[in-house]
């Protein structure tokens, strides 16, 4: 079920959205949040709520918990009285309000009183804590949202609802989505969803419209997809992509991004919530290759970027065939260009490139500021020093780096002198690296195209389907 939310300033927004939302989810079960902390005249909003009472969660919330009340704490009470008096499913009342109040809003007239408590830092003393106060209030419902700042957190946040029958956790910020699209497992009925991208009432929140198209509320008890990586997943183009596919394709499913730097632990916990398998993207590839049994492929590459659940847990790498199909494109008729190409980084992506490129017949350079790294990958004869990767004579320039989008891995102001520059961020398009290439009469290849072609592959291979890069690329429009 969704819960709609939103933080309007006057009674008149407040009315418009909740009718707008009525009529919206009209024929389905979903609830709707009132925030009167954000209203300029509470008291008003509180006394007009009697028709969408029966499915409203009605809440003040106080600026000491993150909300927008800095009034008395008797005032503010007595505020949600009145709204209790039209007979609301729940009023929201924090853990630390006076023992007394959830007496008196439940004879207002309340159906029900939400226990709840925001913490802004992850801690697992602090958790705990917070847990026990939420336990001992005089509640029907108790909730704990947390900020959480990698996936694995949730893993605690998820052993407290499970321990406890009438207690949901949400974890709070963009690492908390798996709380949010896998609700149930939180131990929640519902998840909050913003009625507009400027009217979200927390950190992470999606709107919703986002959540419909990610086929919430029913798709939250289907198996799904998690994106595993860190930080820089945000700007992927991969949940509104693929959640457009599965919608298009008719299938129940979502596409989660799962952020993290603790790969095993992620895996582990997107396997238990019913995952199918997950994307993985850095720096997780080496912890995907270890947690899964690979195939000969991630085997050779030595990382991983697709595992799939099941009985066992077998993962592949398609960042391979998203290198080497494109660069096999560009390379048909050119005629001779050389035969080596000079691959910048060292890591996951730089890993699959080096093998992509022999399987081409390419020999291979490798240039990397971590210099070990890079000898690993091919020895101290292919490794090319970073401060000297412009003197390489290869012909052929792949970026398997994270430098993209305006900033260059390349040395400013040096030529690049290369026939094929392949940059596999997707940072930006065109990124600096790729607009010097086109300058100077290289082809320019982007990294959209790599993304497209190992996501073909990846989606096959986790999901069964036959899907094709242009059905991707149809799915991205």
């Amino acid at each position: 079920m969704l819960c709609v939310t939103g933080r309007e300033v006057s009674t008149r927004g407040l009315l418009e959205r909740l009718e707008a939302v009525e009529q919206r989810l009209a024929g389905t079960d979903y609830l709707q949040e009132v925030r009167l902390d954000y209203l300029e005249d509470p008291d008003e909003g509180a006394a007009r709520l009697g028709p969408w009472a029966s499915r409203l969660i009605v809440t003040c919330r106080p600026s000491r918990q993150g909300g927008g009340y800095d009034g008395q704490e008797d005032a503010r009470v007595r505020v949600l009285e009145r709204a209790a008096a039209t007979s609301p499913r729940y009023v929201d009342l924090e853990a630390d309000a006076p023992v007394d109040a959830a007496g008196a809003i439940r004879r207002a007239g309340a159906r029900g009183i939400m226990a709840s408590w925001h913490l802004w830092d992850f801690g697992g003393p602090e958790v705990a804590s917070a847990v026990r106060r939420l336990l001992a209030c005089d509640a029907d419902r108790r909730k704990l949202a947390v900020a959480v700042s990698d996936a694995a957190d949730l893993v605690d946040l998820r052993g407290h609802s499970n321990a406890h029958g009438d207690l949901f956790t949400i974890g709070m910020g963009p690492a908390g989505a798996l709380s949010r699209c896998r609700y149930r497992e939180f131990g929640a009925q519902w998840t909050y969803v913003s009625a507009e991208a400027e009217t979200t009432t927390a950190p992470g929140q999606m709107t919703l419209e986002t959540a419909l198209a990610w086929g919430l509320p029913d798709a939250a008890g289907h198996p799904f997809v998690a994106l595993l990586g860190g930080p820089q997943i945000a700007a992927s183009p991969g949940p509104a992509c693929y959640n457009r596919l599965f919608r298009h394709l008719g299938r129940p499913w979502t596409y989660v991004p799962v952020v993290t730097t603790r790969g095993s632990d992620a895996l582990r916990l997107t396997e238990e919530l019913g995952a199918m398998g997950a994307a993985v993207t850095m720096p997780n590839k080496a912890e995907a290759l270890a947690f899964a049994e690979p195939d000969p492929l991630a085997e050779a590459v030595g990382a991983a970027n697709t595992v799939r659940f099941g009985p066992r847990a077998v993962c592949t790498n398609t960042d391979v065939v998203g290198v080497t199909a494109p660069l096999e494109r560009a390379l048909e008729g050119r005629g001779e260009i050389g035969t080596s190409a000079l691959v910048l980084g060292a890591g996951g992506a730089a890993r699959a490139a080096a093998h992509g490129c022999r399987q081409l017949g390419l020999e291979v350079q490798v240039s990397s500021r971590r210099a070990e790294a890079a000898a690993q990958l091919v020895g101290d004869e292919g490794r090319v020093p970073w401060d000297r990767r412009h003197e390489s004579p290869a012909r052929i320039l792949i970026n398997a780096t994270p430098v993209g989008g305006k900033e260059s891995p390349w040395p400013r102001g040096v030529p690049l002198r290369k026939d094929i520059v392949f940059d596999l961020t997707l940072q930006g398009t065109p990124s600096a690296l790729l607009t010097q290439a086109r300058e100077e009469g290289a082809q320019a290849l982007d990294g959209l195209e790599m993304w497209l072609e190992q996501g073909a592959a990846q989606t096959r291979f986790l999901t069964g389907l036959t899907v094709s890069v242009e059905d991707l690329r149809g799915a991205l429009q």
